[in-house]
C-alpha cells in the first residue's frame, strides 16, 4: 500500500449558508480552504503562530466571508 500521501484533510468545519472550512496539510505546510456553494473559494497558507499579524488577517478574511454570505 502506498502510504506516502502528500495531502491530508486535518479538519472540516461547516460555517453555515453552504460554506465550509477545511484545514489541510500539504507537503508539511498547513492551508485553510474555504468554499461555498454560492460563492468562490479561498485558499491561504497558515504560517506559524508566532506571526500574529498573519493570524489577524486570516480572522478578518473569515469574518468577511461570513458577513458576505
Amino acid at each position: 500500500m502506498n502510504n506516502n500521501k502528500r495531502m491530508k484533510v486535518l479538519e472540516v468545519t461547516m460555517l453555515g449558508h453552504g460554506d465550509r472550512a477545511l484545514l489541510l496539510n500539504l507537503d508539511k505546510k498547513e492551508f485553510l480552504f474555504i468554499s461555498g456553494k454560492n460563492s468562490g473559494a479561498l485558499l491561504t497558507e497558515i504560517k506559524s503562530n508566532k506571526n500574529v499579524e498573519k493570524s489577524m488577517e486570516l480572522n478578518k478574511l473569515i469574518e468577511k466571508r461570513l458577513t458576505n454570505a
